[in-house]
């Protein structure tokens, strides 16, 4: 049961910074009037998650240095979620009319430490149990994304209508 739990809830932090950067922040850039093709061009931001076949290697072959005590998922776990968390509140308190250099590049940061991420907890899902509890675990990921999904979309809307975007992604964060 505990890992069930577990795996559901490293699914809903992988499932969070995805929808963020891929449609909430397109929502965000839209309701303060940018032009649309530069919202179609932070699409391109995603493709970090569709590439990460390429670094998936070296998150499987390396340690983190200085987290290594933690094991090798859980310290590139915590490492990318790290990453995730204060990517999310640099964006909360970055204007993309101000910056918008700097807010592509912290987006693509976010986007890239989420790809990190889900390279390491599908690992680490994978090594915590033997096959016959496989389909479990993968449900509870699975559970915790969509709720994620849920969340980071339509609540984060909600929310970024009365209370604004810096506080919708510093809440996300």
């Amino acid at each position: 049961m505990l890992k069930n739990v577990t795996i559901g809830a490293l699914g809903f932090s992988s499932g969070l910074p995805y929808i963020l950067i891929f449609s909430t922040l397109g929502v965000w850039l839209a309701d303060i009037g940018t032009d649309l093709s530069l919202i179609g061009f932070f699409a391109w931001i995603v493709l970090t998650y569709s590439l990460k076949f390429l670094w998936a290697p070296a998150v499987d072959n390396f340690s983190v240095p200085l987290l290594n005590r933690f094991g090798k998922r859980k310290s590139w776990i915590l490492l990318s979620q790290t990453f995730i968390a204060v990517g999310l509140l640099l964006l909360s308190i970055t204007s993309p009319l101000e910056s918008l250099y700097f807010f592509a590049f912290i987006a693509f940061l976010v986007a890239f430490s989420g790809s990190i991420q889900d390279i390491a907890i599908d690992a680490f899902r994978i090594e915590l149990a033997d096959i016959n509890q496989q389909g479990n675990l993968a449900a509870s990921y699975q559970f915790g994304y969509r709720i994620a999904i849920l969340v980071s979309s339509s609540f984060a809307l909600i929310f970024a209508s009365d209370y604004g975007w810096t506080l919708t992604y510093q809440l996300m964060a």
